[in-house]
Formats: structure tokens, sequence, C-alpha cells
């Protein structure tokens, strides 16, 4: 099993406006006049692919954002979304309408609209996890379906009807296939009988020997030893290994893997690879704001005026989450922050009305030149899950220790079910404050400690509980005992937290380039800007914008390198 069992949260005005923003925004508008949405083969149209445009990857994609996304802020537009493509891939898949009950397109099958390879099922039956978690009405249906689907798979590719190798990221990408897997075999066992739990098993075991043996490498070994800027050929057909294990988006992805693939092999390397992983990438393509620069490829100069690939960014989000949820790791869950805090703002406009496909923290022309990019559609589908999945990170629990895990302070309310109710609420102004107040609320003890997670980019916190003060080192998982006689507690969390700045001009190009940093934010100026922007057609709120500088953007930082709190203040 995770270590952390994630629950439902309600977040609260200050962290829902943004998702508010979104739903309005991309998330509901882009169903109404995109065509890679209504005319695809997952919801009944009749899309093909082309050398440059995987259309099964759309509808996918923007379910595994929809869905938790439409359950956080209960939109209308996106409650009707939601029931239409789920209830008709469901209803697809019930009826045995496609061959063999695959849930979507039947894969390889020489049916019209047929996918060549397994990769945007991943995807799909993601979000339909998530449906489950969410509608209880739905759950025993779902996994029903699910498992239907998973069975199929098995036969397919113990019979090879294609390999894993037919698709590059049907075997780059092939954690995400481990994800739906192992939420399957967390499942009751009243619900999951004990046959298909062994097919369930011996599937991973099939898929991860395949994606071996196609990728040439394992990703773990990548992390540990890969050089992204050797040289390299790159092979971006179908079988693309080379090509992968450059690709930010599936650097971003194969992230979780080791975590993953630790629950079958029980290795600790595997355990650990989350972290490795994170190590090799800051080594290589660190970026200002938590990301590594891979715009599209990890290869060229490192300086601090690269970019990434939006869907790198919600990918990377979701391997950390993944990674803290299985290891407990609290470096997981502090890069997730940094990246919800900062990258992903960074790859929205303000209103969530569009998205870039890249984004650059130092760079001030990125429509022409060197850093001139091209644009590829997959970002606007893929961007939907990366809020929703860190809202829904908030608050976890380890049953077998009754303890109650504060993973995140973002201001909300969560209710956890069990033997009485447990509630935990967030108050604050996290993370543009340094202090957060814990409510603990319980009609019965079932939950006996809290774990608060205090971030590897603190000094330290203070907590105080029933008048007790005590002091949490950074980088650590906190254990505080509630009190058998108390039903309703507060705990007061105050963060030790000072600037902190990272130089460049050891491994840069552009020496002299400084970061500045204070808890999970990264700060930068902010330059006036001139904006155009062009309607789209068929659009209610998203658009087209480009945004230049106004005013002088080129400063230098005068700072005292030994002691920044000195010459910066915050306020």
């Amino acid at each position: 099993m995770r270590i952390l069992v994630h629950h439902k949260s309600h977040l609260t005005k200050l962290t829902i406006e943004e998702l508010l923003l979104q739903a309005k925004g991309l998330s509901g508008d882009l169903p109404w006049f995109w065509p890679y949405f209504n005319n695809s083969v997952w919801v009944g149209g009749n899309a093909t692919n082309n050398a440059t445009n995987n259309v099964f990857q759309y509808i996918p994609y923007y379910l595994k954002g929809l869905v938790p996304l439409s359950y956080l802020v209960d939109d209308e537009n996106l409650n009707s979304v939601r029931d239409k493509y789920c209830k008709y891939i469901l209803m697809k898949a019930k009826n045995m309408s496609y061959s063999e009950g695959w849930l979507g397109p039947p894969v390889h099958s020489g049916e019209p609209y047929a996918a060549e390879e397994y990769w945007s099922a991943y995807l799909a039956v993601e979000a339909f996890e998530s449906l489950a978690e969410a509608d209880s009405t739905q759950y025993e249906e779902i996994v029903t379906a699910l498992i239907q689907h998973h069975s199929t798979f098995y036969r397919h590719l113990k019979e090879g009807r294609p390999p894993l190798a037919k698709g590059r990221w049907a075997f780059g990408r092939y954690s995400e296939a481990l994800v739906g897997i192992q939420w399957l075999l967390d499942q009751p066992s009243s619900v999951v009988p004990q046959t298909a739990l062994s097919m369930l098993w011996d599937l991973m075991r099939m898929i991860r020997t395949q994606a071996t043996v196609a990728n040439l490498t394992n990703w773990e070994q990548w992390y540990r030893h890969g050089d992204p800027f050797a040289p390299w050929h790159d092979d971006s057909g179908a079988s693309g290994a080379q090509h992968l294990m450059h690709h930010g988006v599936d650097v971003g992805e194969a992230m979780k893997t080791g975590p993953l693939w630790w629950r079958v092999s029980g290795k600790p390397s595997d355990l650990n690879n989350s972290w490795v992983a994170l190590q090799w990438a800051d080594y290589y393509a660190h970026m200002s704001d938590g990301m590594y620069f891979a715009d599209e490829m990890m290869n060229g100069n490192n300086t601090p005026s690269r970019g990434t690939e939006t869907c790198s960014v919600v990918e990377t989000m979701y391997s950390m989450r993944v990674a803290w949820e299985i290891t407990a790791n609290v470096t997981f869950m502090d890069r997730l922050e940094r990246l919800a805090f900062n990258s992903l703002p960074a790859a929205l406009y303000p209103d969530v009305s569009a998205n870039v496909y890249h984004h650059s923290s130092n760079q001030i022309t990125a429509d022409r030149g060197a850093y001139e990019y091209s644009l590829f559609f997959c970002c606007s589908a893929n961007v939907h899950q990366g809020w929703p999945k860190f809202a829904g990170s908030v608050i976890h629990a380890v049953r077998e220790e009754e303890a109650l895990v504060v993973s995140t302070f973002v201001p909300s309310f969560t209710s956890l079910s069990g033997l009485g109710e447990t509630t935990v609420e967030l108050i604050g102004s996290y993370p543009f404050s340094d202090k957060s107040n814990i409510q603990v609320n319980r009609t019965t003890l079932e939950y006996k400690k809290v774990k608060v997670r205090i971030p590897c980019w603190t000094d330290g916190a203070t907590i105080q509980l029933l008048g007790s003060v005590q002091f949490a080192p950074a980088c650590v998982l906190f254990d505080l005992a509630l009190p058998g006689d108390k039903y309703n507690l507060t705990l007061e969390v105050t963060f030790h937290n000072r600037i902190h700045l990272k130089f460049w001009q050891d491994h840069s190009t552009a020496p002299g380039a400084v970061e500045v940093h204070r808890g999970p934010i990264t700060f930068a100026l902010r330059p006036k800007e001139n904006v155009s922007t062009v309607p789209i057609a068929g659009a209610s709120t998203c658009a087209t914008h480009k945004v230049t500088a106004s005013s002088p953007w080129n400063y230098g930082l005068l700072v005292d390198p030994a002691a920044p709190d000195k010459s910066l203040h915050f306020e």
C-alpha cells in the first residue's frame, strides 16, 4: 500500500479563486469550441492521427484535470461536460461497444479509429479512478470497467497485439499504467477478486519488462548515470528511446517510476529514485522556479534564460505527489509546492484564459531568435490537472499509525470518513504568510496523532498546542500526540523563514545571475507590460495574448551574499 492516503478537500476562498478562474477559463471554455475535444474518437468523433498530432491524447489528458476540478468547484458547466464525456466512455465500455472491453477506443484492433498504442488509455484510467473516488454511486461500475479494461490490456500485451514498443509513449510513460493498476490493487478485496489481483500483478511485471527492453535502459538507471548533454541521436520516431530520455515531459512523468516499482520490487534503490531524479534534473537543467529546462529537449546551454514545457510542469507536479504519497519524503511535497506556487502560474495567463507552450523564468523575448518556441496543443489539454491534483493532496492519513498528515498548509477544509467524522481546517494565507492554524475536530478518537510536514526550505517551525510550545526541525514529518480527552483542537504553526539566494556563476554561461527565494516562493521583478489580445472564434473567455515589456527590465541586484536579509526585506 501507499504510505499516505489522500482525502477529498474543500478549498477556502483564498485558494479556490484560482480554480474558479480555471473553471471559467480554459477548463470550462475549451469544450465549446475546440475540435480536438469534440471531434475526438473518445467521445464519438472521427479525428485521426497525423504526422505531428496524436489526437488520442486530448480527451484523456483533459479528463485527468476536469474530473477533480469539477468536484472541487462544483461548477454547473464543468459538471455537464464531465458527465457528457465520462458517461459516454463508460457506456461504451459497459455495453462492450468497443471490442473486447477496452475503456476507450480499441487498441490495434483493425477497427475504424482504433488507437495504435496503449498510452492514452493510461490517462483515462486515472481520470475514472478520480471519478470513482469522488462519486460513490459510480464506484463499483467504474471498478468493474477498469478490471475489464486491464484484462483486455493483459491479453493483448501477452500476445503482442501490439507489443508495448509499438508506441514510444506506451513504453516511455509506463509509470502512468502503474498508477492505474496500483489504484485497483489498493481497493477492497470485496470489489477486486483474487483472479483480477493476480492478473494485475502479472501485468505490471510484463509492462516493466517490455518497457525496459524498448527503452534501452530504465529510467532509474538514467537518473543515476545518464548525461543528457552527451552526444546522442534524436530518434524521434515510434521507437525513439533516446528522444524520450531527453524530452522534458517524459522526464517529468518518469520521476515517479522508482517509488511505484518499489511497491513491486521492495528495493530501497527504487524507493529512493525520485530523489535521485530531482538531484539529476537540478544538476543538469536547474530552473529558478523549481523546474528543469527542457524546451523541448534537455540539451543546449545551461543558462537561467532557458524554458520548459507546460506539460512538463504539471506532469512533474503529479510525479511529486505520487512520490510523496509512497515515500513520505518531505522533499517531494516541497518541490510540488514550488511548482504549484511558481512554475504553473508562470505558464498561465492571469485569468487562466490561455496557457503558454513554454515558459522561461528569466527570458524577456520568446517570440524570435534562439528562444522562439514552436507550439503544440498538448499542453492546452493537459494543463488542467496541475492545481486540482495538488489541491487533492492537502491532508493524508496513515491508518496503521492512526495519524493525520498535514501535507501542505493551503487554506482548506477536509473531511475524513471512518469510524466517525474527523475534519481538518487549515486557516491562514499560506504560502504568503509564515503562520498557519490547523483546526482538528473529532467525533471519535480514531486519529490519535498529527504528523505535520516541516519543509526543508524553512529553518524549522514552532508548533503550539494547548499552551505547550514545541520546536520542530526542518525537513521532517513532525509527530504530535492528540490528547485523548480533547476532541476539538487548534495547532498554531509558525515557520522560521529567511531569504535564500542561489548564484549561477559556478556552472553558467551567464555568470552573476542570482535567484531570490523565501519559503516556497521565488521572487521576481514585474515590469510594466503591453498586452495585445486576439479573440478565438467560438470562445467565450479563451483568447490569444501577446505580452511585451513597456518598462525597463534589465536591472542588476545589489545584495550581500553572506547576509541577504540585510539587503532585502520581506513585507
